[in-house]
């Protein structure tokens, strides 16, 4: 299952906090370091998670959770609504005529948020294609991260591959980015993962 990226919008500190806590511990969701606390901050990460799934508070500061779930919406995420209680049903026919595709009440199971964004990918075959898409890497991705798993540096890894120092570190992003992996040993744990359910699957 390729890495979900989550954009975080909530402009509460403690939703934030407890956000950030329950994602990381669900394999394969990945939330960037930055958050949006605001509609201006969230439309200008969006282009940097892509493909991928924004969590939003429906009373959002600027522009409010509806409009800023509408132009999330236009810049291809699926979008999850989070709100202090179950909106009425007026605000959720609002909400999903802005795009939303679920909305999830602070007063839910933890389980409501993480079955949701779940639901929003399985429920979204076009968002799933380009997720798979955006998180392939390519074959010099792979030279690079199999050479920082074997512990070269990046000079040497440029100097392995005939590119720039910078070259390396961009690819280093995109790797990171992509298969949403922190530490080299988060990495090369991927990568054997990947390469032994691969032989199980020639195997059979």
């Amino acid at each position: 299952m390729p890495v979900v990226r989550i954009l975080v919008a909530e402009h509460e500190p403690f939703a934030r906090l407890g956000l950030r806590e329950l994602l990381s511990q669900r394999p394969g969701l990945w939330v960037p370091g930055a958050e949006a606390v605001n509609t201006v901050q969230a439309l200008a990460l969006a282009p940097l998670i892509g493909a991928g799934i924004a969590i939003v508070n429906h009373r959002l500061p600027s522009l409010g959770g509806e409009e800023t779930c509408r132009q999330l919406t236009r810049q291809g995420l699926a979008v999850v609504v989070l709100s202090g209680k179950p909106p009425c049903p007026r605000q959720a026919c609002a909400l999903a005529d802005a795009g939303a595709f679920r909305c999830v009440s602070l007063a839910d199971p933890v389980s409501a948020i993480t079955d949701a964004l779940e639901a929003a990918i399985t429920g979204n075959p076009e968002l799933a294609t380009r997720m798979r898409s955006e998180n392939t890497i390519s074959i010099r991705e792979l030279q690079v991260a199999r050479l920082l798993i074997a512990g070269l540096r990046n000079r040497r890894i440029a100097e392995r591959l005939g590119v720039s120092i910078r070259t390396v570190e961009s690819h280093r992003e995109k790797i990171r980015a992509k298969l949403g992996v922190d530490s080299i040993s988060d990495l090369a744990r991927l990568l054997h993962s990947s390469t032994a359910k691969a032989s199980a699957s020639g195997a059979s």
